[in-house]
């Protein structure tokens, strides 16, 4: 499974699943219900048949899509995420700040990474401090 955030509050999330004894990549779109994320009727299921297919249309499209360049060459941000994996996909929930990150209402086991963008890719992230119940604890080691 991965997620992406796409807010505060709602995520994306792509994992395997079973259904009426049948597997499925499921794409959906999950809100936070008071610490706990639920799905949405947001989505949708891949049968493994039509995955190749699927990926292949997706990466055709890319290619077409015009991507945003940024001026800057590089940058340092700071990203909320529940991991590394998650930190260097992230485009949306960049601070130019720890103390804007920190105000956030992230949810406990989140990180607040220190990340490096180049070209608008995030190309290395660190994590500097953790959400424990409901307070941010700095890393001990940075």
């Amino acid at each position: 499974m991965f997620k992406i955030q796409k807010s505060d509050k709602t995520q994306i999330r792509v994992e395997q699943v079973e259904y009426q004894g049948r597997a499925y990549v499921n794409m959906r779109e999950w809100y936070d219900a008071g610490g706990e994320y639920k799905p949405t009727k947001k989505g949708f299921m891949v049968p493994p048949e039509y995955l190749e297919e699927f990926i292949a249309g997706l990466q055709k499209m890319e290619r077409g899509v015009k991507k945003p360049v940024l001026k800057v060459k590089a940058e340092t941000v700071f990203i909320l995420a529940e991991s590394k994996e998650d930190a260097l996909m992230h485009k949306k929930l960049t601070y130019k700040t720890v103390e804007e990150a920190k105000k956030k209402k992230a949810p406990d086991g989140f990180y607040i990474f220190q990340a490096e963008v180049k070209n608008g890719a995030v190309v290395a992230a660190a994590p500097i401090c953790k959400r424990v119940e409901g307070v941010w604890k700095q890393k001990k080691s940075v």
